[in-house]
């Protein structure tokens, strides 16, 4: 579980998500599921 919240933040900080094409809404990126714990 710590190892997943952790890559959370790590994906969070650098942003990847957040500029893939994929993942247009920004209130509900799709990585999102990859983290169902949050």
């Amino acid at each position: 579980m710590e190892r997943f919240q952790s890559a959370e933040s790590v994906l969070k900080k650098s942003n990847f998500f957040r500029q893939s094409d994929f993942s247009p809404d920004k209130h509900h990126p799709k990585p999102i599921a990859l983290f169902p714990n949050k």
